[in-house]
């Protein structure tokens, strides 16, 4: 069966191109809320039973379709999306391969590995006992409307 890695968004996923379906499938647990229709679709599956799922519309950027289309929202598809037999899909044996080019500078890397920055703080305070800060906070005026609530 002809399987490659697509896209849907920025998320990486299994496509796979059957000739056998006349319409697109998609793992439910990935489309986003937005993108559902107020529609169903019964789906006649290959053993002759049938199931109605809901319809979303969804962008995708695979080897063997590219573009937004109308899927069929199933819970547990065998791959993530299953394209079938629809308009601007390409062939099984003529999958577009052509190299696409993700460039991740140095400073992305840096802020994807590590996406907080680092807290600037002052040095410690040396030569303070835990004894003079109560004194200054006890004898400190703007503290006061903070303990009479706390009290």
């Amino acid at each position: 069966m002809p399987v490659a890695k697509g896209k849907l968004g920025n998320r990486v996923v299994t496509v796979l191109r059957d000739t056998g379906c006349n319409g697109v499938v998609i793992k439910k647990s990935l489309v986003s809320i937005d993108c559902f229709l107020d529609d169903y679709q019964t789906c006649v599956l290959a053993d002759g039973s049938s199931v109605k799922v809901p319809i979303a519309i969804i962008t995708i950027d695979s080897p063997y379709y590219q573009g937004e289309v109308k899927a069929w929202c199933m819970e547990q598809p065998l791959y993530d999306v299953i394209i079938g037999n629809i308009d601007g899909a390409r062939e099984p044996y003529d999958p577009d391969i052509s190299p696409t080019v993700s460039v991740v500078t140095r400073q992305q890397a840096k802020k994807r590995d590590n996406p907080y920055p680092k807290l600037k703080v002052p040095g410690s305070i040396k030569d303070v006992s835990l004894e003079d800060i109560e004194h200054e906070q006890q004898s400190d005026a703007s503290l006061s409307k903070l303990k009479t609530v706390c009290s």
